[in-house]
């Protein structure tokens, strides 16, 4: 891996060596090779994700040119994923690039015997979206969703065990409105590419909860953008056909720099605790932890991005030999710091949110 080649994302605080280590070590399969495909893989692959598989059956016509930026006049009539691939080969010789000009169904995915990091689903007929939410239940595989519509669009990113796209979408059926038919927006399909591989790396390298359980919409004629929480349905047959993996995985993948809130009640621990939210005070966590005398610093997380600075926060408040405890809304911030402190030496863990 070249690290001078992504040296700018490299410096920032939350990759890092690691974290670019981390996304070439992953392998996303991509379904579909239109527009939303040509966005979204261009970003993943110049970003370092190692291994990036695409399929799709499709041809290039002359009116896919406007949208699907990476195919050339003389590439009416070839495969899409095999265009695509192997543009993105060419400027990205690092990287494993593989193309399937097939249709997806769930004998092809097992016939690719790969263990994929991440889905990301292209496409934008509701048939493929189940058969990737079986997949995804079966397999243990998170995915993400994106779709566009004229002016609209949205995003979805489903983490078995947390709820599946059959809870979002119980009685969804085959629509005869596309864009095809209907037509699209050409920037719109940029836009949604390069949120979606943003939202993907974040993740991968990240692994938050605070985007999982949530669906974006966007509005692009009115520049309406929303965003809904949903959560898993303890009915979903789904769910419950799948649920002793689903079980094991959450089980298996805790962070071992985290702390669950009862632990950190329940002990007598050396603890210092940095709250990384300004308004901390109107926080549960702070609330939770307000009668239990642990003490504690409110602090931006810019000062945990330079060594000196830490230095500087250690002297003044004395926390070089304790436990130290990150606190934040959603958890994201906390675990960066919680992963700084440590590279530095110190023993540090980000909380559980209660």
């Amino acid at each position: 891996m070249n690290l001078n080649k992504y040296s700018r994302q490299i410096a920032l605080p939350f990759i890092g060596i690691d974290g670019q280590i981390c996304l070439f070590q992953k392998k996303i399969l991509i379904i579909g090779a239109g527009a939303l495909s040509h966005s979204s893989s261009v970003y993943l692959a110049t970003s370092g994700i190692g291994d990036i598989s695409i399929i799709d059956f499709d041809i290039i016509e002359e009116s896919n040119l406007s949208r699907q930026i990476f195919f050339r006049h003389e590439d009416i009539g070839k495969y899409k994923a095999e265009i695509l691939s192997k543009y993105l080969q060419n400027n990205n010789k690092d990287l494993n690039i593989q193309f399937y000009n097939m249709k997806f169904t769930e004998d092809i995915f097992n016939s690719m015997n790969t263990k994929f990091d991440l889905i990301l689903n292209a496409s934008d007929n509701f048939a493929t979206r189940k058969i990737i939410n079986r997949i995804s239940l079966k397999h243990n595989i998170p995915w993400v969703d994106i779709g566009i519509f004229q002016t609209k669009a949205n995003f979805c990113l489903f983490n078995p065990g947390y709820g599946c796209y059959h809870c979002l979408f119980p009685d969804i059926n085959e629509s005869n409105e596309n864009c095809s038919l209907m037509g699209v927006l050409s920037p719109i399909c940029g836009i949604m590419g390069s949120f979606a591989a943003n939202e993907i790396i974040k993740f991968l390298v990240l692994n938050p909860t605070s985007r999982i359980n949530h669906y974006f919409n966007f509005n692009f004629m009115e520049n309406i953008f929303k965003e809904y929480y949903w959560t898993k349905n303890s009915d979903c047959e789904l769910c419950l056909q799948y649920k002793f993996l689903l079980e094991k995985k959450v089980l298996t993948t805790k962070n071992t720099n985290e702390i669950l809130f009862e632990k950190l009640i329940n002990n007598s621990d050396n603890y210092f605790i940095i709250y990384l939210d300004e308004d901390y005070i109107n926080s549960k966590q702070f609330l939770n932890l307000k009668g239990h005398n642990i003490p504690f610093i409110q602090e931006s997380i810019y000062h945990f991005f330079d060594k000196n600075k830490i230095e500087n926060l250690a002297n003044k408040h004395y926390f070089y030999n304790k436990k130290l405890i990150l606190i934040c809304k959603f958890g994201i911030k906390s675990k960066i710091v919680s992963e700084i402190l440590r590279k530095n030496n110190y023993y540090s863990f980000f909380l559980n949110v209660p």
